[in-house]
């Protein structure tokens, strides 16, 4: 069973209140002879500053309190000055990324992840056939060779149609499967 609650405690916070609430609390507690750490406690899990609060600020309280505020000199209104980096979160991308590549960054900002995997699909998409015309492979006796270096070090590089085409085929593969996830991310989003 909880312990009554003794009376000092709505005198404490009574006293409080008729000294126009100033009153200082190790004052209120010498006269009711408790602790001082007691009063602050009752004044905190009582909230009595939350009398205080109403829902808007008196317009004269509010001018008082803002009347030497340092903070604003000098700014009449308006815009920011050019180049203010107020509304920058933490400042990562404004003080590393160049220009334009913010402008990019704000232009993906605004798409959905939808739109953005969408994106990727269709330009790896894009890739994957433009790697046809690349690795295009004649016949069986398609071979490259590719000198590098020059008098004794000369090294010759020689690609047969068969690894040709086997590293196009796991290029191939590789990106296929990076699509089938981007693919799988849109299904499970929408």
């Amino acid at each position: 069973m909880p312990r009554r609650r003794t009376p000092k405690r709505d005198e404490a916070k009574n006293i409080w209140r008729a000294s126009g609430k100033t009153k200082a609390l190790k004052d209120i507690a010498d006269e009711l002879g408790v602790a001082a750490s007691t009063v602050r406690k009752w004044k905190s899990t009582d909230r009595w500053d939350d009398e205080l609060k109403g829902n808007a600020p008196i317009e004269k309280e509010r001018y008082d309190s803002l009347r030497k505020n340092q903070n604003a000199v000098g700014n009449h209104g308006g815009a920011a000055p050019p180049h203010n980096h107020n509304a920058v979160t933490h400042g990562l991308f404004a003080k590393w990324l160049p220009d334009d590549t913010s402008d990019i960054l704000q232009v993906v900002e605004q798409q959905s992840p939808a739109d953005i995997i969408w994106q990727n699909i269709t330009l790896q998409y894009t890739a994957i056939i433009r790697a046809q015309q690349i690795m295009y492979v004649n016949d069986h006796n398609d071979l490259s060779d590719e000198i590098s270096g020059s008098g004794m070090g000369t090294t010759y590089d020689v690609q047969y149609a068969w690894d040709k085409q086997a590293t196009f085929m796991a290029a191939q593969s590789r990106a296929m499967g990076y699509v089938r996830k981007l693919d799988q991310a849109v299904r499970s989003d929408c």
